[in-house]
């Protein structure tokens, strides 16, 4: 199991904000009148806001951790992916997936985002399928591996017609 990255000044600063909140609620409740009811309700109304943004910090924390342990592993994707997809006569691998950019357009045309790339690691790049035996093949080698769409060891087991 391997050590979780625990964030204590964000657990600090919350818990000892929510302490807070609970005892101005509680100051709040005991003095109905006077100059305490109006600090500690100011104060109440000025937490609620920053209980709000400890919240998106938060948020936003654990999102960017999400991405940096996602980023971790591209180089292991990118491993597999080149062990997946090569050219079964020189043996050069995809050098990376595919990529592909989609649109931001929602429904009537809208625009909800700017759009954004997409990478399928089910699609190399640099290689192209023979139409006959569907293995990958180099698709800019010198000299070319591919003849009408049929890769050079097809075109050899072939029996010439007469």
């Amino acid at each position: 199991m391997e050590k979780q990255d625990i964030p204590f000044r964000f657990f600090f600063i919350v818990m000892s904000s929510i302490l807070i909140f609970a005892c101005l609620i509680k100051l709040n409740s005991q003095s109905p009148n006077g100059v305490l009811h109006w600090l500690t309700t100011i104060a109440i109304c000025a937490g609620v806001p920053w209980l709000f943004a400890l919240a998106a910090i938060i948020y936003y924390d654990i999102v960017d951790r999400k991405m940096r342990r996602y980023q971790a592993q591209e180089p292991e994707r990118l491993k597999k992916h080149q062990a997946r997809f090569y050219c079964h006569i020189c043996g050069k691998p995809s050098p990376q997936p595919y990529r592909y950019w989609v649109d931001g357009a929602g429904e009537g045309g809208r625009q909800y985002s700017e759009g954004y790339y997409l990478i399928d690691y089910n699609r190399p790049t640099g290689l192209v399928q023979c139409a006959q035996c569907k293995k990958w093949t180099c698709d800019n080698a010198d000299p070319p591996h591919l003849e009408n769409g049929v890769c050079k060891k097809c075109l050899e087991n072939t029996p010439k017609q007469v």
